[in-house]
């Protein structure tokens, strides 16, 4: 059995030009759409990286008060490979979206190698390919800058190099399965759990003496190495949080207390988000029926019955703790993907085998077509989540270019990333004009070195604690002002 894709060059040819095709008209566009502000805190990351130090164990954001602006956070790998393309390119928006396009492909090859090794049909894999790639939210993150897309990636290389070597045997497969899930796991937590399904087919393997008692305690010791290591990141990385006092990333669970409103989010979450966020209507067909076959006929007698007590047991449990995300954040769930397209690809081999594979190829055919009706707007609508003042680069560059270096005092911006981000400065923040009215506040940001107050507050010449402590008008353009402060 070979899992090279040389034999299906012209359909991954296809696959990776459509994809490309379908984000063509964002290569080049500032970020922008419903998490511009998860965008804006990764990209100011390897911003910080390029222009300041690109010690990876080190990274900076924008908001941050008087200090270097080192503090912890997921391990910056997304971050550190969009500074290389700075270092190499300059700074560009095509870069960090050709990056995630890369990335994105390269996941649909990883899901093809999964199909082959698990189902033993290429035509499952192939399928497994075309169908990943229009999951919508997989669709619209694919061309932004999300560390997720990068975890994805690494986490099913990760596995379908173990599930390889079920077949192959060669030991290197293993060390670099363990580097690929380690790399998916620092980069964010969740998928770590990739591992654990290869834990438990490989614990059945070595029942059944499938594999010797050599490779599995290497197994369990890169198991443990994996583990020991993302410990270990994470640890650094809340000390780094605590020490530095920035807190701009999250390091911790958000569940959510009110029972009610914990099962509005979940009926959202199995009713509306899975099938038309999670996966895709089409897919989503080829899930259920997949699913439905692997519950009445292979349940007791296959090995992943206990993969998927354990593996199901686990993910529902990140869920139930992640559920304040889950409401409006859906690419916490694109760790999902993996079970999700084993289902649909089980899905496929009952289509295909019992119907016909046209039927398959018909799902896959308007999968694009879903995904794009659904995501194109955050791309092309009027609402980019950016003042127009931001967005448009000329007018932009002109505010900024009046604007003498110093520390800052930015907002109001909830996000505390996409005027900073975008305005090309470090400082402080706020939220509300609350935080502006309090004196006290101003003055001890000031007497920490803040020099300029910039701000689109319709009431910021007004503000009484605001007008005391400005010396002069440096610059307005539309609705944004940039003042002096004495």
């Amino acid at each position: 059995m070979t899992f090279s894709i040389a034999k299906h060059k012209w359909f991954f040819t296809l696959l990776g030009v459509l994809i490309v095709l379908t984000h063509f008209q964002i290569i080049g566009q500032n970020p922008r759409g419903p998490h511009t502000w998860r965008q804006c805190h990764t990209l100011a990351v390897a911003r910080n990286f390029h222009q300041e130090s690109m010690n990876i164990l080190r990274p900076r954001v924008d908001k941050r008060n008087d200090t270097s602006g080192v503090t912890g956070m997921q391990f910056p790998s997304y971050e550190y490979l969009v500074a290389l393309g700075y270092k190499i390119l300059g700074e560009h928006n095509f870069i960090h979206r050709i990056l995630s396009l890369l990335l994105t492909f390269l996941a649909c090859i990883a899901m093809y190698r999964i199909g082959i090794a698990i189902f033993r049909s290429e035509f499952v894999g192939i399928a497994g390919a075309a169908m990943l790639p229009w999951s919508p939210d997989l669709f619209y993150h694919s061309a932004n800058a999300l560390p997720d897309v990068l975890a994805l990636t690494a986490g099913l290389w990760g596995v379908a190099l173990a599930v390889q070597y079920r077949i192959t045997r060669h030991i290197s497969t293993i060390f670099w399965s363990g580097g690929l899930i380690l790399l998916g796991a620092l980069t964010k937590v969740q998928y770590l759990s990739f591992g654990l399904p290869i834990l438990i087919l490989f614990y059945q393997d070595r029942r059944r003496r499938e594999i010797g008692k050599t490779e599995y305690r290497l197994f369990l010791e890169l198991s443990s190495l994996v583990l020991m290591l993302t410990a270990s990141w994470y640890i650094y990385a809340r000390e780094l949080r605590r020490t530095s006092g920035l807190l701009d990333f999250g390091l911790h669970f958000n569940p959510v207390s009110d029972f009610v409103e914990g099962l509005s989010i979940l009926r959202q979450n199995l009713l509306s988000d899975l099938p038309e966020l999670y996966l895709n209507y089409a897919s989503f067909a080829l899930m259920l029926v997949g699913l439905i076959h692997f519950v009445s006929r292979r349940w007791r007698n296959s090995e992943w019955s206990l993969v998927a007590i354990f593996w199901g047991s686990t993910l529902a449990l990140y869920h139930i703790l992640e559920l304040g995300q889950m409401k409006d954040h859906a690419y916490y769930a694109m760790v999902y993907l993996l079970p999700l397209m084993l289902l649909a690809m089980n899905g496929v081999k009952v289509v295909a085998d019992r119907l016909n594979k046209r039927i398959v190829w018909l799902l896959i055919a308007v999968m694009p077509v879903i995904a794009y009706a659904r995501m194109h707007q955050r791309w092309t609508g009027d609402q980019k989540y950016v003042p127009l003042a931001l967005y448009d680069n000329e007018e932009r560059k002109n505010f900024v270019s009046q604007i003498p270096d110093g520390l800052c005092i930015v907002g109001p911006d909830i996000s505390g990333s996409i005027y900073y981000y975008y305005l090309e400065r470090e400082g402080f923040g706020f939220a509300d004009q609350a935080e502006l009215e309090n004196e006290d506040h101003l003055k001890s940001m000031i007497d920490k070195g803040a020099t300029i107050l910039i701000s689109d507050h319709a009431m910021v010449r007004v503000i009484p604690a605001v007008v005391k402590h400005t010396d002069s008008l440096i610059t307005l353009q539309h609705d944004f002002y940039a003042l002096r402060l004495k």
